[in-house]
């Protein structure tokens, strides 16, 4: 890879990494860990936290920021996760639309005394539809 990314990540005099909490700015903690950490995409925000913990808390002294280099790139091939995740959803809608289909039927029935019945049919052919959907999509 001919380009490098540059992260960048404030660590106190003790050893713990910054990270903000909520949406309001301000609760702040430091933790222990890099993977906690808040990191920052341009040194700018880095820099202003620096300056707000050494000027507001002068008696931990100035926290140094940490420079990560990511020189590697890999690529995650996403095509299979994708189409499960595709097939899942559309198994889960056919599906729904089968119990919404056999509960029309059976409110029909009940309404309905004479099996006859033009909207009964419909409502069996419906069943029938959606469940040679469910089968073909399998």
């Amino acid at each position: 890879m001919s380009e490098q990314l540059e992260l960048y990540v404030v660590k106190s005099k003790d050893g713990k990494y910054f990270r903000s909490r909520g949406a309001i700015s301000s609760r702040f903690s430091w933790v222990d860990h890099l993977k906690e950490a808040k990191i920052y995409s341009k040194i700018g925000p880095a820099r202003s936290q620096v300056t707000y913990w050494s000027s507001h808390y002068p008696e931990y002294g100035t926290p140094y920021i940490v420079i990560l280099t990511i020189a590697e790139e890999k690529i995650l091939d996403e095509d299979e996760r994708v189409k499960n995740s595709i097939f899942k959803i559309a198994k889960r809608e056919i599906e729904r639309k089968i119990k919404y289909a056999k509960y029309e039927f059976n409110k029909i029935q009940e309404r309905v005394k004479n099996e006859n019945s033009k909207t009964l049919e419909t409502a069996r052919n419906k069943i029938k539809m959606l469940e040679e959907q469910l089968t073909n999509l399998s």
